[in-house]
This record gives C-alpha cells, sequence and structure tokens, in this order.
C-alpha cells in the first residue's frame, strides 16, 4: 500500500474499471513530491521494469499520451507513462478515465507489442492525489538517432521531411525527418486527428519540429505525435 504523507491511501481499479463521478479522488494539495518519491515496497522504476519481460511489475508515473490516443494504430484503448528514468506503453482494452498529467500507479505483465515494443498489459491501476504538476518529464530534445533509444518516453526531433506522406490506412500515415544524424520514421495515427493531408508543410524539404512518443515497429524506430500541435513548421 501507498502512504502519501498527509494524504490518504488511494483505492485500486481493476483494468475494467470506469470511475463514476463519486469515485474521483478529492484534491490533496498537501500531498505534492515528485513521483520517484511517491513509490512503494514493490515498485521500481520505470526503466528497470521495461527489463522485466514476462514479469508482473508495479510503477508510478505522470499519463503523456491520453487513453486511446494511438487507437487506430494500436488496435486498443492504451495510455502512456513516464517517470524520471523512461517511460512505457500501457496496454488495455477498457476506457480508463484518465488524462494527461495525472500520476498513476498501475500493475501489469510486461510483454511485446508484436512489433518490438514493450508494452505493460494492464491488470489494475490506481489514481494518485495530486502532484506537482513541474514534475512530469518534459518531452526530451533529441537528433533522430538519440530518439531510437528512448523508447517509451516524449521526445522532441527537429529535422528536414526527407520523404514525403505514405499512406497506411486504415490505420494512419508515416514520412521521414532526416537531421544531420540519420533520419526516423514519423508515424500519424489515424486516431489522433492529425489530417497530415490538409497540411501543406509536410512536404519534403519543409523544416519541421515533431514532439511525440518514441517506438519501436519490426526494427524501425519511430516517433508517434498525439495532437496536431505536436507538429511544428519552422521557417
Amino acid at each position: 500500500m501507498l502512504w502519501l504523507g498527509w494524504g490518504a491511501i488511494s483505492p485500486v481499479y481493476p483494468a475494467t474499471a470506469i470511475l463514476p463521478p463519486s469515485a474521483v479522488l478529492a484534491d490533496f494539495a498537501a500531498a505534492i513530491a515528485p513521483v520517484e518519491t511517491l513509490q512503494s515496497v514493490g515498485e521500481r522504476p520505470i526503466a528497470q521494469a521495461r527489463q522485466q519481460m514476462g514479469a508482473v511489475v508495479t510503477v508510478t508515473g505522470w499519463v503523456t499520451v491520453p487513453r486511446g490516443q494511438f487507437s487506430s494504430a494500436m488496435l486498443d484503448q492504451g495510455f502512456a507513462l513516464a517517470d524520471a528514468s523512461g517511460g512505457l506503453y500501457v496496454s488495455t482494452d477498457e476506457p480508463v478515465e484518465i488524462a494527461v498529467g495525472d500520476a498513476l500507479t498501475v500493475t501489469g505483465t510486461m510483454g511485446d507489442d508484436g512489433h518490438g515494443q514493450r508494452i505493460l498489459v494492464l491488470k489494475t491501476w490506481r489514481r494518485l492525489p495530486s502532484v506537482s504538476p513541474g514534475s512530469l518529464p518534459p518531452p526530451r530534445p533529441s537528433t533522430t538517432q538519440q530518439a531510437g533509444d528512448l523508447d517509451g518516453q516524449l521526445v522532441t526531433v527537429t529535422g528536414t521531411v526527407s520523404r514525403g506522406l505514405v499512406d497506411d490506412g486504415p490505420y494512419g500515415d508515416r514520412l521521414w525527418l532526416a537531421d544531420d544524424s540519420g533520419e526516423i520514421q514519423i508515424y500519424l495515427p489515424r486516431s489522433t486527428h492529425i489530417e497530415p493531408h490538409t497540411l501543406p508543410y509536410l512536404q519534403p524539404g519543409q523544416r519541421l519540429q515533431v514532439t511525440g512518443f518514441s517506438s519501436q515497429y519490426d526494427g524501425s524506430d519511430e516517433v508517434i505525435p498525439r495532437f496536431p500541435l505536436d507538429l511544428q513548421a519552422l521557417n
């Protein structure tokens, strides 16, 4: 169980739980601490949990990708978590009611999505009382080469569109971004409501800054934006 200073113990919900209004936790404004200080016995940093393939693990982190945002590509209602050590995609078929910035403790089985991305298959989850918003890990500025080594984390890469849009319907669209270190795929799931064919700046030769979730797909590194504002054209 997890004691939170002046706060109380948060209830544990199964992965299938959809919270009614009466179950929304009170705002314990006094319980302000970085998430790494809220880990209880048996929990581990996300970077360590990622190495425990096949094991049931418990981690605490902040939501960085909303649930279901990548549903057209991942074919689930999953979301992503991050702490100071790393990040992780959490797979679930249930629409758990969470939002970016929420602090959660989740338990599940570490595995692979079948295409090289390490995931946690959700069993139970618990929302933590309010913690300092400043503790949410920001996207990591990265070269395209570095981004491939930061699986599960939010990254920001800057470069030039090297290859234009390729339709991957009904799942999404893809293009490629290059800088001096190499090239990386940018994948745009249809479920993000990013409409790339309406964006004139997604053309070869255009300078672009992309923030998104660093992932793997069949041996290829990729960055997956979450929202239209994660794509910024540069002069």
